[in-house]
């Protein structure tokens, strides 16, 4: 229900592939693409998921 009222949901999925984890991780994000998703099967991807997604965070802006 958070995801329906326009909350945006990142999630990073460290190793796994192919699990029901896989599919879990994918139906929780806001979407089955970086950068709301991310598969990182290495600690360098895991970094670079995370870098991606501070960049898109970083760009941003509060309105009122």
């Amino acid at each position: 229900s958070i995801k329906a009222s326009g909350v945006q949901i990142y999630a990073i999925q460290f190793g796994n592939a192919g699990t029901d984890q896989q599919t879990l991780m994918k139906q929780i994000a806001s979407s089955d693409k970086a950068p709301y998703y991310w598969y990182a099967p290495t600690a360098a991807d895991l970094s670079t998921a995370f870098n991606t997604i501070a960049n898109t965070l970083s760009q941003l802006r509060v309105s009122k």
